[in-house]
């Protein structure tokens, strides 16, 4: 009777674990979602701008911009680092087929940052001319690169493609939460 009780109170505490883990990858994941949909707007941006040259924008302005770009990319990197620390938990507790679910989406997501990066070097009144050319170069790649996943002409919300990118994970984290 006793073995029985204390399995009971062993699988009682594993499934509530689980589903404490559920919660912390869930509330992280939708977090970094929403911080993708301002990188997609900063890239977006950048990929705009960068082709008619700093030249077109006031110092001020750019400098302004540079500075509330580089605080939100401090923002995704820090996003991403802790999506990052949730999902090797979520590895070593569920599976690491779980994680995967979330690679294109991450893939997409660090697509985003790495062209507003590209955007602040350019930006930077420091930047030796060859420097920002490669910064240039960089940031046409990136329009290629978007544009071949279907971002640069998207007619609908960015955010449902978000979605559609984590579509699996969100259901093995529902599956998760409701212990199914």
């Amino acid at each position: 009777m006793a073995w029985k009780g204390i399995n009971t109170w062993r699988l009682q505490a594993r499934g509530q674990a689980d589903l404490e883990l559920a919660r912390r990858v869930s509330r992280i994941a939708l977090t970094v979602k929403e911080k993708a949909v301002s990188a997609w707007v900063d890239a977006a941006f950048t990929i705009r701008e960068v082709p008619f040259g700093a030249s077109r924008i006031s110092e001020g302005l750019l400098e302004q911009m540079r500075q509330a770009m580089s605080a939100r990319v401090e923002a995704y990197d820090v996003a991403l680092a802790d999506l990052r620390v949730v999902l090797l938990e979520a590895k070593a507790v569920w599976d690491g087929e779980f994680t995967i679910k979330y690679d294109s989406f991450i893939d997409l997501f660090l697509m985003c940052v790495a062209c507003s990066k590209q955007f602040l070097i350019w930006a930077d009144p420091s930047t030796a001319p060859t420097t920002r050319l490669k910064a240039e170069q960089y940031i046409q790649n990136f329009r290629m690169d978007l544009a071949a996943e279907g971002l640069l002409d998207f007619e609908g919300d960015v955010r449902e493609l978000f979605l559609l990118k984590t579509r699996d994970a969100d259901l093995e984290l529902e599956r998760h939460m409701l212990r199914k």
